[in-house]
């Protein structure tokens, strides 16, 4: 009887001891796996962040947007250029800005003759300047040429006559440059921003926005006027109306053409 009890006993010391050690086997495998995740690698924000800025880059909609620009030549050349939603415009100073289109600034560092520069109104001779100067460039960009319209010209020496370098925020695409000696240098300048345009990629930039108004395929009117105002420092404010305006958003590629 005391060999059988004893057996007994000895058999559950022995499953008891059997118990303890799984325990402290699993216990000691959970930790492990609690290590192991603490430590795990969790995907970064960045991804999303990406995502985000990649939806809210400007998409083609039913109505077109269209952007503005403006140029300025100031002391030095400067240009400003701005975004616009539903049609664009542009300025040049020998400080150039844009508008809805954009805002550009250029620079250059050195002085410049200037040639005679009118004070008020487009001439006739200024028309047809004008006119020779945006044709002969859209003609490389097999673009068509460009009709003065009385109208255009009369909203844009208004504007002119105002004395405000920035754009105008109206119907029409927009173009402004200051500073120029003469609207063949300002035409010109636009129309320099050409080496910055990537054919491959188009669309809209701030860097561009004037030369692509300036051969906008669809663009088939134009009127100008400049004025030379006091509160510049004397130097005269030009101003080109488009119609119909360029730079709408997702038109590029059927708009602005290989050279």
């Amino acid at each position: 009887m005391v060999s059988l009890s004893f057996i007994g006993l000895t058999l559950a010391v022995t499953a008891l001891a059997s118990q303890t050690a799984d325990a402290a086997t699993t216990k000691s495998n959970h930790h492990n796996a609690s290590v192991a995740h603490s430590h795990k690698h969790h995907p970064t924000p960045e991804h999303h962040h990406q995502a985000r800025e990649h939806h809210s880059a400007p998409h083609k909609r039913s109505s077109a947007k269209h952007t503005t620009h403006t140029t300025k030549k100031a002391a030095t050349k400067k240009a400003a250029t701005k975004k616009a939603s539903k049609k664009s415009a542009h300025t040049t100073t020998k400080k150039t800005t844009k508008r809805s289109t954009k805002k550009i600034t250029k620079k250059h560092t050195t002085a410049k003759t200037v040639t005679k520069a009118a004070t008020s109104g487009s001439t006739s001779s200024d028309e047809s300047t004008i006119l020779s100067a945006h044709n002969a460039y859209r003609a490389k960009h097999s673009a068509p040429a460009l009709k003065w319209n009385s109208t255009l010209a009369s909203y844009a020496q208004k504007w002119s006559d105002g004395c405000v370098f920035q754009h105008s925020g109206g119907p029409y695409g927009e173009n402004l440059a200051m500073g120029y000696g003469d609207w063949k240098s300002v035409v010109s300048a636009w129309y320099n921003e050409e080496k910055n345009y990537d054919y491959s990629k188009p669309g809209f930039s701030s860097s561009t926005g004037h030369f692509t108004q300036v051969v906008w395929v669809s663009t088939t009117q134009i009127g100008c006027g400049v004025k030379k105002c006091s509160n510049q420092g004397n130097a005269p404010i030009y101003t080109c109306s488009y119609a119909p305006p360029g730079n709408y958003l997702g038109e590029f590629e059927k708009n602005v053409l290989p050279n």
